[in-house]
């Protein structure tokens, strides 16, 4: 038996839970320079949407995996196949280059 049987189910949920809240933290402050704490902190809406904004097909793309996630294992690599799609898509429509989109 694996040692994940022996856990109870709310913890393994709150263990997952937090690695993905600190994987997503971690990737703010890769993209945008600062941390989410300094974001809110900072006192402008202008900072904050921005920063918030770029992390909104994230949100969607997590939204869209909890809802049909559970349904089977095709609807995840439909949703990450779309959001692939869409942000080349976005990139196209815009006539932005892979490089300014990684600035």
């Amino acid at each position: 038996a694996n040692l994940a049987s022996f856990l109870p189910y709310p913890v393994l949920c709150g263990f997952f839970s937090s690695v993905g809240i600190s994987v997503w933290m971690t990737a703010f402050k890769v993209d945008t320079g600062m941390t989410v704490q300094t974001a809110l902190h900072s006192g402008s809406w202008k900072v904050m949407l921005d920063n918030f904004a770029r992390h909104a097909p994230s949100v969607v793309a997590g939204a869209g995996l909890y809802v049909f996630g559970p349904k089977g294992p095709q609807y995840l690599l439909g949703i990450i196949g779309a959001t692939i799609g869409f942000a080349y898509m976005i990139m196209g429509v815009t006539t932005t280059s892979l490089e300014e989109a990684q600035e």
